[in-house]
């Protein structure tokens, strides 16, 4: 073995610590680029930072090909035995000892365990703060920085909750030394004593042509899982097929693809969540439709669908739902009747497969390696005496980065996870099982931050899913002994918070068409109105209407008007751009100073606006009023309210900066937070169109409780920044009664 250390001395620390940032930075990059642990042999050159005695560092670099085994601390660990990391606040010492720093350096250099713990200590240390708690030998806490060569390594447990003697359900643990901490996965093998007893619940992922987690997880739920099974009946109490589905044959083995019509089969069917990409995907048309009915050429289905059809088949399930292939593309009439029929397509699904990390059908349902192959340590049979082995590698992405997943950036797909009562997400690394009632990955890891280490039915409940979609769930036959009302869900919240919820989540999503944007909610739409009462105008609801006109842009970007008309300005869908609902973020509203007279407004299923557009609104006061002409920052949708006084409030404008006058319409005059009225007046801003009476929506507004003689600043309509800017110099005059003089009369808005 070939090995070159450079001795680095300095006396002032502060210059070195600059010095050994630049190692660490070094050091990262080299190992990040490196083969390090993709074989037994270790041919790459490995690079070591390190500080020993006083201001002494050391730079190691190892170029060798040798067979690297686990030194005799590594080899020690006893798995079964880890602690529970529970925090930072430990009085005493936490964890298995491993070994000193010093001596997990020199390991480094020839055990595979040691090299990665201490590889990802220095890729930690160069963007964390120096100074932190550490445990020396003798279990005495201290502060310093960087790990001396005293200093132990420990070793603590990361479990999923429920942890006991028994079932300490771990998926990974953490190594502590100094200000430094990283964390590993554990992974073991079916059928060994690790698994067996619950002491370990993470398994490796394996390629989806191998993988059988998908038929388990759906066998325990279709058998235990009651709310489940109720789900898929949200838009209707009869499960039915759709109008047509693909025939992918009754064995693994089957060379059957063909489109057949949905009416009167037996059985149950798959569907499929993806994107389509800028790449041309299959479809079926008025022409082909004939010739897919007896058969279709698996050379002509992308990568996608091959692996939808190859995993349905390995689910025992004969019908697979595809929406290129079973909706007609060229017939509008027909497209948007199934665009109406989403939720019950989803909704009555066996399961859905969601082919989260793909951005176009070429990509498949991608499982990309792990960049470093685990590595074994041993783990001993209290029963059996035999020695199975158990993994140890990097932590795989949790359930909760399917967010930054492709497919969830599509604005169809929303309605795809939220309809559908079970989902296999194939993420970019490891497979995720979301139902009704739980959340599973192979890895085992909790589903979000690690320390909410939930059960995995526990991080159901807990999770955004849950939150947006409680309220679809059918009615319990006990409803009449629950506490709470038919529109209320049993957090007594209305039902309509749960919409604006979906609302605001389809809105940070991406569309392709902007004549999408009513349609690709539709299903979700269906599925409200069937458990709720209510009629469905423009991405709202009629009998909260007043509350749904309360949004807002989410960030100081300007929104986008389309040109072409695809809503009334009144409705959030009449804008492209992530929005807010003020009574779901600042506050909810006490007593309406607008009352809506008549509502004239119908859409076809799809969402599609069919005829009329004229909503007349019963109006408080209506005020004169301007906007300060000067944007706050390029193209910055924040902006001040003045009168001819003084500057009275912030508006968030809808788009653009409205030409001409601006009127203020008073919607209400306080608003409460928890149990807080305040007394701020929440307003519309409107402009006047060509007809009498008749306005347009430009923006949301809310006024200040006194005069600002000098804003310094624009704030954001929200419960945390939506307030007066400070008390300055000069007469801060009340705008309590800013609408007092202000005339009654009825207005039309469109």
């Amino acid at each position: 073995m070939n090995q070159t250390n450079i001795h680095i001395q300095y006396t002032n620390y502060s210059v070195a610590a600059e010095v050994l940032d630049l190692f660490f930075f070094a050091l990262s990059t080299l190992h990040a680029q490196s083969k390090l642990h993709t074989s037994p042999l270790f041919k790459s050159s490995q690079y070591l930072l390190s500080r020993s005695q006083g201001n002494t560092f050391f730079f190691h670099s190892v170029t060798a090909e040798q067979e690297m085994a686990l030194c005799s601390a590594c080899q020690a660990i006893e798995i079964p035995s880890l602690p529970p990391f529970t925090g930072f606040n430990q009085i005493t010492s936490i964890g298995q000892p491993h070994r000193r720093f010093q001596d997990l350096r020199e390991s480094a250099l020839s055990c595979p365990l040691c090299s990665l713990i201490f590889s990802r200590f220095m890729e930690w240390a160069t963007h964390q703060p120096r100074g932190a708690i550490a445990y020396g030998p003798d279990g005495n806490r201290s502060l310093h920085f960087m790990p001396q060569d005293k200093d132990t390594v420990l070793l603590v447990g990361l479990s999923r909750s429920g942890w006991n003697e028994t079932e300490k359900l771990l998926y990974g643990f953490q190594a502590l030394c100094g200000s430094l901490r990283s964390s590993y996965g554990l992974f073991a093998d079916e059928g060994t004593a690790a698994a067996l007893s619950n002491t370990v619940v993470g398994r490796l992922p394996r390629p989806i042509e191998q993988c059988d987690r998908p038929l388990e997880w759906l066998r325990t739920c279709l058998d235990t899982h009651s709310q489940c099974a109720s789900y898929e009946k949200i838009v209707s109490d009869v499960i039915s097929f759709p109008t047509r589905v693909l025939d992918v044959g009754d064995t693994n083995d089957s060379e059957v693809l063909r489109l057949v019509h949905g009416a009167g089969l037996v059985g149950r069917y798959v569907a499929l969540s993806h994107c389509w990409g800028k790449n041309s995907v299959i479809k079926t048309t008025k022409a082909s439709l004939d010739s897919f009915l007896k058969c279709i050429d698996p050379g002509s289905l992308t990568r996608t669908f091959c692996d939808a059809v190859m995993i349905t088949r390995r689910l025992g399930v004969r019908y697979l739902w595809i929406d290129s292939l079973c909706i007609l593309q060229d017939d509008n009439e027909e497209w948007e009747r199934e665009a109406a029929n989403m939720a019950q397509v989803y909704s009555q699904s066996l399961v859905t497969l969601a082919a989260s990390a793909a951005s176009d059908g070429s990509q498949g349902f991608l499982r990309t390696k792990p960049k470093y192959s685990p590595i074994e340590i041993g783990y001993p049979s209290r029963t059996s005496g035999a020695v199975h082995n158990v993994s140890v590698g990097y932590l795989f992405n949790r359930f909760q980065s399917l967010t930054k997943e492709p497919l969830s950036t599509r604005g169809w797909t929303l309605q795809e996870r939220v309809l559908s009562p079970r989902t296999l997400h194939y993420g970019s690394d490891q497979l995720h099982w979301e139902c009704r009632q739980t959340i599973k990955s192979e890895a085992g890891n909790p589903p979000y931050s690690p320390m909410f280490n939930q059960s995995e039915d526990e991080s159901y409940y807990d999770g955004w899913l849950n939150k947006v979609s409680s309220d679809l769930i059918p009615v319990p036959q006990d409803h009449e002994e629950t506490a709470y009302s038919e529109d209320e869900n049993e957090d007594g919240i209305g039902y309509q918070d749960g919409w604006y919820k979906l609302v605001e989540a389809y809105t940070e999503r991406e569309l392709s068409y902007g004549d999408d944007k009513l349609p690709a909610l539709s299903g979700l739409a269906r599925a409200y109105a069937y458990r709720h009462k209510g009629t469905y105008v423009a991405g709202l609801w009629s009998q909260d209407l007043v509350f749904g006109l309360l949004w807002y842009a989410k960030t100081n970007q300007p929104l986008q008007r389309p040109v072409r008309y695809r809503a009334p300005s009144w409705s959030w869908a009449s804008v492209d751009g992530p929005v807010n609902f003020f009574t779901i973020n600042a506050g909810r509203i006490p007593e309406w100073l607008v009352e809506i007279e008549d509502l004239v407004y119908w859409t076809s299923l799809a969402g599609y606006l069919k005829e009329g557009e004229i909503k007349t609104v019963k109006m408080e006061v209506l005020e004169d009023i301007e906007i300060d002409g000067t944007l706050v920052g390029e193209g910055d949708s924040v902006q001040l309210l003045f009168d001819e006084i003084s500057a009275i409030g912030t508006v968030t404008l809808d788009s653009v900066t409205p030409d001409g006058q601006t009127f203020c319409l008073l919607v209400a005059g306080s608003y409460l937070q928890g149990a807080v009225e305040v007394e701020k007046a929440v307003i519309l801003l409107l402009s006047p169109t060509e007809k009498e009476n008749e306005y347009r929506r430009v923006g949301f507004s809310g006024l200040y409780k006194t005069r600002e003689f000098r804003p310094g600043k624009t704030l954001r309509p929200n419960s945390m920044t939506w307030t007066h800017p400070g008390e300055n110099e000069g007469d801060q005059d009340s705008l309590v009664g800013w609408f007092d003089d202000a005339k009654r009369l009825m207005i039309t808005i469109v």
